[in-house]
This record gives structure tokens, sequence and C-alpha cells, in this order.
């Protein structure tokens, strides 16, 4: 059968579904769809919080909805992850150097690569105040006006996170 009418067997059996999916139609691509409140962008699907939790419970939280903290791949993903955040919200992203102080990687083990850094102007700094113990070793995401909105924090502080997971291709 053609893809149009396999799209016009399966989009009104969507829409009678108790939740709302966003559909993503291109030509020559595959159609994705993630369920709301997950945000679709290309081929994934990314869950902004609205309660705030530390790293390592942010970490295990996106792990308990199938999905793990952001692991922004390309520049395109950064500026799409960066659009979705709040004014002045800081949301944890996948990437830490707790294991090993400098050595920043990913939720999926991947080392962070030299031209996949955006990280605001003399960052990461692994700040240690006075009167705490902890140094910084997560990352946090700003809004910002800029690409570089990366910035190392205490894992311990209570932010938003971001989720992503794969979204679900229509023609599969």
């Amino acid at each position: 059968e053609s893809e149009e009418a396999l799209l016009s067997l399966i989009i009104p059996r969507l829409e009678k579904l108790p939740f709302s999916l966003e559909v993503s139609q291109s030509a020559g691509e595959s159609n994705y769809s993630c369920e709301e409140p997950w945000r679709l962008f290309k081929d994934k699907c990314y869950f902004l919080s609205e309660d705030k939790m530390n790293w390592n419970r942010s970490r295990d939280n996106c792990t308990s909805m199938h999905s793990h903290l952001v692991v922004i791949d390309s520049q395109e993903e950064q500026n799409f992850t960066s659009g979705v955040l709040p004014p002045n919200d800081r949301a944890w992203i996948g990437l830490t150097d707790q294991e090993e102080k400098g050595r920043w990687r990913w939720v999926n083990n991947k080392a962070l690569q030299e031209n996949q850094k955006y990280w605001q102007p003399n960052q990461p700094d692994n700040f240690k105040g006075k009167d705490s113990l902890e140094a910084e070793h997560c990352v946090v995401m700003y809004k910002g006006t800029n690409l570089q909105n990366w910035n190392d924090a205490y894992c311990s502080a209570n932010r938003t996170r971001l989720c992503e997971r794969p979204a679900v291709d229509l023609n599969a």
C-alpha cells in the first residue's frame, strides 16, 4: 500500500487515543510522534519537568520514563533544547564529570566531543564555595541568548530536568 493510504488508516485511529500526539511529517522522511507533554524534534521526544530534583534523581527519573537526560548531539539539537527552556530556568542535561574530575561524559557514556561544547565563558570552573565540601560536577543548561549556555553546577542542587527518548516512527 502507498504511504498516503497507510497514513489515512493510522491517523484516524491515533486521534481516538486518550492522549494527544505531536506528529512530524516531511516529504521523503518518516513520520514521528510524541505523547504529550513530550515535544517532538526530528526523531526524538523531549520532556521538560515542572518539578525540581538533584542531578542523580533527575537522571533516575528520566530513566523511569524510558528516557535519559538529554545528550546534545548537534548544534540543531542545542538550538532546540535551549528554546524549550523558559526564561531564567536552568535544567539538568546528561553531562557530568562525577566519575573523574575534568573528564566530561554523557549519560550514554560517550565522551564530550570538542566540536560539541556549549560552555558559557569561563566554564566549566568546578567552583567550590568556601562553605561547601562539594565541587561542581554536573551540567545545567540556561535559556541563554546564545548557544553557549552550559554551566557546571553542584549536583545536589534541585533543578528542572530535560529528558529525551526516541520518537515513535509511524512508518515502522
